[in-house]
């Protein structure tokens, strides 16, 4: 791929606009494909997973609180019981971690193969394969879009996830910081 000039690297407001414009109509058409259901389904897990993962950072803190509590007043007792508290939350946040993830990139898939056939059907049909040919400055371009696909589900997901875990997690630690 030939590298941008300085000048053409970046991208005005109106184009930024544009593109996210255009992120957010590939988005509306994913969740009315065929895809939908599955798709549901994996958004859905992802949603109750970082709930869950949030929700055991907000009994972490409060397990770390009482810890700290049970050292400075050097109770034994309280002190082996919230450290194997601090244990097993340190586990299931571990297998919560681990199935977010996992549905993260089960999302990601769905999504990138429903965009890639999408986009080889629209490249294979109206003999657009001949015109891009035909055109000596493009070099593969179905594997360019493959990868343009790959980046931009793998961005765009990513962004959404820690969009939502920020979200979630600021409005989970601001009832711990109220109470």
């Amino acid at each position: 791929a030939p590298i941008l000039p300085p000048e053409r690297a970046t991208m005005s407001s109106s184009q930024r606009q544009q593109a996210l414009k255009e992120s957010f109509r590939l988005i509306r058409l994913f969740l009315g494909s065929e895809s939908r259901p599955r798709a549901i389904v994996w958004i859905s897990l992802l949603f109750l997973l970082l709930v869950a993962f949030n929700g055991l950072n907000v009994v972490n803190s409060y397990i770390g609180r009482d810890f700290m509590t049970a050292i400075a007043d050097r109770n034994r007792g309280r002190y082996v019981f919230f450290a194997c508290a601090y244990v097993g939350v340190f586990l299931v946040s571990a297998v919560i971690a681990a199935f977010n993830r996992f549905a993260e990139e089960r999302l990601r898939l769905l999504w990138r193969e429903w965009t890639t056939r999408r986009l080889m059907d629209r490249y294979l049909s109206n003999d657009a394969y001949y015109r891009l040919s035909e055109d000596s400055g493009v070099d593969n371009p179905d594997q360019r879009m493959t990868d343009d696909v790959k980046m931009f589900t793998q961005t765009a997901l990513a962004f959404i996830v820690l969009s939502l875990g920020a979200t979630i997690t600021s409005v989970s630690f601001l009832g711990v910081l109220w109470s």
